[in-house]
């Protein structure tokens, strides 16, 4: 039995999902634009590559999502979407299954700055060398920790983003 801690107090929930307990899966952010997936041929190979180099068996086509993706983005003049891709199943650190899932998030973005090109941006070199060359450090996997303390580090700092230097 999974809970969760509410304002209402403790509630039971379902059971996360592998990429959740361990970060086993990977993610591809894109953006919309008119109602179109800005490099969504790119994001796609990446997408492929990711689950090869992670061993995870995708349950359909990238590009069988690319078209539902597609077809969630036409109302959008600009948007943010998230393709998530983790392994199912249960288990410890051990996999018992090489199938993955997908998730789909597409949510509208503010209009007031254009993309790519924005206002200048001010940056921070985060003091902590945490990136190393692994098969998979090249595809952005579900463990995310070093890049959310980078950006928390940026706000405090306040700046817009940080340089992560690599090891």
């Amino acid at each position: 039995m999974w809970l969760q801690l509410t304002p209402a107090g403790w509630q039971e929930r379902s059971a996360p999902q592998r990429g959740e307990l361990f970060g086993d899966g990977v993610f591809e952010t894109l953006h919309i634009v008119n109602g179109r997936v800005l490099w969504a041929a790119e994001h796609a190979r990446r997408l492929r590559q990711a689950a090869q180099a992670l061993q995870l068996e995708l349950p359909a086509p990238v590009e069988a999502v690319m078209e539902t993706l597609a077809q969630l983005a036409g109302p959008f003049p600009r948007a943010r979407a998230k393709i998530l891709l983790q392994r199912t199943g249960e288990g410890p650190y051990t996999p018992t299954t090489a199938l993955a899932s997908y998730s789909l998030y597409v949510g509208p973005l503010p209009t007031e700055s254009p993309f790519p090109l924005g206002k200048p941006q001010r940056l921070v070199r985060y003091p902590v060398q945490f990136l190393t060359h692994t098969p998979w450090s090249a595809y952005k996997t579900l463990s995310a920790l070093g890049y959310v303390q980078a950006a928390h580090y940026a706000q405090q700092q306040r700046c817009d983003d940080a340089l992560l230097l690599s090891v």
